[in-house]
């Protein structure tokens, strides 16, 4: 794992290194709002490890562009797509019953 942190820079971490090392891989995530960390496994990509800080909150153009796009290529969907979708989330938790 890199020390040095400019920017947006993205470090590689062993799986190991972050079960011995999570406070210290946590602190520099919250110091740092632009460095990630790719989680290897057995030296392969495997999870990234992101800063929530200093994300923006916009998405960018063309992501809604192909987010309006695809939205707009959705099939219909049905009762039984409602249903099937409350089946699996389950019903909303009402705090005012």
């Amino acid at each position: 794992m890199q020390r040095k942190i400019e920017g947006m820079v993205r470090e590689g971490v062993g799986v190991r290194e972050l079960k011995a090392n999570p406070s210290e891989i946590l602190k520099l995530l919250e110091e740092n709002p632009g460095l990630e960390f790719v989680i290897t496994r057995y030296g392969k990509p495997s999870a990234k490890l992101v800063s929530l800080r200093g994300q923006k909150e916009e998405v960018p153009w063309e992501e809604r562009i192909n987010m309006r796009n695809a939205w707009a290529n959705l099939h219909e969907l049905s009762d039984e797509d409602f249903l099937e979708a409350k089946g699996i989330w389950g019903p909303k938790d009402d705090p005012q019953s």
